[in-house]
């Protein structure tokens, strides 16, 4: 009896239940990224006419809830408008004829980050929520070498985004160097963290050093160092010394094919003087022959 008074009750709601204005969040959620623009959207049951559609955008977590964008009745008021919003925040209308309320955020702001709630009202009113998540990519990994006192090296790299990643050092031979290394992170104006680690090594070990951004488990960039090519210093007089002993070879060189070449000439005047002095004594010896 019971279900089929339920039953009987169910068919009678149907058309009404049919009739129900509804919205629904194209997505879930978002991902957008620091300083670039993007699209979230909500979707509405067809309605005749979209002339005197109202439609809000609220960003209700975290709290307090601010307005993002308001249309009431097919009219712009911005007179609502959070400050952090302003100018950076509108609506799409003509896809409001599609029956799709989207709302374009530009110059995206870590800030922006949360819960936004679409609300769509006619002559009924429905709304829904959806998230957004604001990411900033690392910038280039920085990389700085300071000499110390005790023929050590420090090796340093810094990079910038969110969210939080870690500095991970590894050497040639592979061996995990991220204990030995000291990394801090701290947040900058923006919101973003900016994160540096160093690693102390030796100056006089031929080695590679590479420090890389580890996010999510992934390594997203990575550095490498050359020891001892690329400390500053030394590869300064290494370079010098390879110059001076460059020149040094040549001017060896130089001074060896000038003694042979001056051996070689002083030989030939000997010879020269030789031939010249065999000659005189055979024409004075036949001159003594005819003579006699």
């Amino acid at each position: 009896m019971k279900r089929t008074t339920f039953t009987f009750l169910l068919a009678m709601m149907w058309p009404s239940l049919q009739a129900l204005f509804t919205v629904e969040p194209e997505q879930d959620s978002y991902d957008g990224e620091l300083h670039k623009n993007i699209r979230i959207a909500c979707r509405f049951s067809p309605v005749e006419s979209v002339t005197q559609l109202s439609v809000f955008w609220q960003r209700i977590d975290p709290l307090p809830t601010v307005d993002v964008y308001r249309l009431e009745k097919g009219l712009e008021n911005h007179n609502f408008t959070d400050k952090s919003f302003q100018k950076r925040a509108r609506l799409l209308k003509d896809e409001l004829e599609k029956y799709r309320a989207v709302l374009e955020l530009s110059q995206l702001q870590m800030s922006d980050s949360g819960t936004y709630q679409c609300v769509v009202s006619l002559k009924e009113v429905d709304y829904k929520k959806t998230t957004l998540t604001v990411r900033a990519p690392y910038t280039a990994i920085k990389k700085d070498i300071k000499r110390l006192d005790n023929e050590k090296v420090e090796l340093s790299c810094e990079s910038q985004g969110f969210p939080l990643a870690h500095m991970v050092w590894s050497d040639g031979r592979l061996q995990d160097l991220t204990v030995r290394s000291n990394s801090s992170s701290e947040k900058t104006s923006e919101g973003i963290y900016k994160v540096t680690s160093q690693v102390t090594v030796s100056e006089n070990i031929i080695n590679n050093y590479t420090c890389s951004i580890s996010l999510e488990g992934k390594v997203r960039q990575s550095v490498t160092f050359n020891i001892p090519g690329e400390i500053p210093g030394k590869s300064k007089w290494c370079h010098a010394y390879a110059a001076i002993g460059v020149i040094v070879v040549m001017c060896m060189g130089f001074v060896a094919a000038s003694v042979i070449v001056h051996r070689r000439k002083k030989g030939q005047k000997n010879r020269d003087s030789i031939c010249k002095s065999s000659e005189r004594n055979l024409t004075v010896t036949s001159t003594d022959c005819k003579y006699d």
